[in-house]
């Protein structure tokens, strides 16, 4: 297929994707999602680099001729192994209004929230240590235990302290405050969350639910990692049609750069 036919493809893809949207979205009938936000099976997204930057000084003979690197804050996110160190990091600049750091504060807080309360709080305020939960779930696959060495590692701090844990909760209102800022990460995610809370409370999605996630998707040149959370919202279990609707937003999101590699996450 030439580039041009490719390009045609892809315009094709969203405009049929968004309109069947509307047209065929048939009441979201069940959406149980692990602690990233996605349902059983679906891929973790893989965040694209957002504005904020922290420039890291260039050393050697030559620094003063070099472009200065830049690390992302979508970059000290991923690379973090301290969510409680980060989320300290970069509280500042969220209270200060930036949405994209109100946004990761809230994927950190929101990580470790869920994640602890899947291994490591037992009902009652008991904690659990690293190796009872390895002996709890001993049973599981490698991946499984290393799911729970990472949450540990990650989300210690919080364990470990009843103030930093209290903070945990503060997860939703940083969510809020960046799509109310218009960040379109925020907004699908928030699209996301208030889309299976209204799927528990009334059996469906709402058409504010449904507007959101669009407004998400139809700014200029959307973030591949919306594209693919896309393919989550519209997520119809094993309807035919809504499959093909779902792996149309994959296709476009892999062919606009989301990994899609069998080694993405």
């Amino acid at each position: 297929m030439g580039k041009m036919e490719r390009g045609a493809l892809l315009v094709c893809v969203v405009a049929v994707a968004t309109a069947v949207a509307w047209a065929t979205w048939p009441p979201h009938t069940s959406s149980v999602r692990d602690v990233g936000g996605n349902a059983p099976g679906r891929r973790l997204p893989e965040e694209r680099p957002p504005s904020m930057a922290v420039a890291v000084k260039p050393s050697g003979p030559h620094a003063k001729f070099a472009a200065a690197p830049q690390r992302t804050l979508r970059d000290l996110f991923r690379g973090a192994t301290d969510y409680a160190a980060f989320a300290k990091s970069v509280r500042a600049d969220a209270g200060a209004g930036r949405p994209d750091a109100q946004f990761y504060l809230a994927q950190a807080l929101k990580y470790c929230k869920q994640n602890l309360g899947r291994f490591f709080i037992v009902p009652g305020g008991r904690t659990r240590t690293l190796n009872e939960a390895q002996v709890r779930w001993a049973t599981r696959p490698a991946g499984y235990q290393q799911e729970i060495v990472d949450v540990y590692n990650r989300c210690r701090a919080f364990l470990e302290s009843p103030g930093l844990a209290a903070s945990l909760n503060e997860w939703p209102q940083w969510l809020d405050k960046s799509a109310a800022g218009a960040y379109p990460l925020a907004e699908m995610e928030k699209a996301l969350v208030s889309g299976d809370a209204d799927v528990l409370s009334t059996g469906h999605q709402s058409e504010r639910d449904r507007d959101l996630a669009l407004k998400a998707v139809q700014g200029r040149d959307p973030d591949p990692q919306i594209l693919w959370q896309m393919s989550n919202f519209v997520h119809q279990g094993d309807d035919p049609q809504q499959s093909l609707l779902t792996g149309a937003w994959q296709l476009l999101a892999c062919e606009r750069g989301y990994d899609c590699s069998a080694q993405a996450e």
